[in-house]
């Protein structure tokens, strides 16, 4: 027989390790970005030819508060649809579709806000830095690295105006 008891405190022992892990993953995502953004800097500071106002534009570039390391990140603590998302995700370790982590949460029992459908999710996972969008309704942690699709422009819309006779 199985202690389910037990088997319930490994899974939670787990699940908070993959959320610090995830965090930590994201953290280190943010200071390679800002490195990334330093080296440019002193790339450019090197290339440059003497001139000063070049020099103090890169150096104002390496001063800048803007680093996204330095920024506050998007979901600091998880919307309990955003956690139980990366719970199922880090579980089946692969990207799945919108409509099978919907069916997920719902079999968990997290209850999911407005009527409870694939839209309402999606709000959620499009806010959480945990998670990014792969393809057309496919959702997978950003910490495997797969390439994002990016996010759709919707154009403007007109509203025209029929003449009234």
């Amino acid at each position: 027989m199985v202690d389910e008891a037990a088997v319930r405190i490994w899974l939670t022992e787990v699940a908070e390790r993959i959320q610090t892990n995830t965090a930590e993953v994201t953290r280190l995502q943010n200071e390679i970005a800002a490195d990334t953004r330093r080296q440019a800097a002193l790339n450019a500071l090197l290339a440059a030819s003497g001139d000063g106002d070049e020099a103090r534009g890169a150096l104002a570039a390496l001063e800048s508060p803007a680093d996204t390391a330095e920024r506050k990140p998007k979901c600091v603590t998880l919307h309990p649809i955003e956690q139980g998302a990366v719970e199922i995700l880090a579980e089946r370790a692969k990207p799945l579709h919108i409509s099978e982590l919907r069916d997920q949460l719902s079999r968990r029992g997290i209850p999911i806000p407005g009527k409870g459908t694939d839209a309402n999710v999606i709000v959620y996972l499009a806010r959480c830095n945990n998670i990014c969008r792969v393809g057309r309704g496919l959702y997978a942690l950003r910490a495997w690295n797969v390439p994002e699709v990016p996010a759709r422009r919707r154009r403007a819309s007109r509203k025209r105006r029929k003449a009234r006779a």
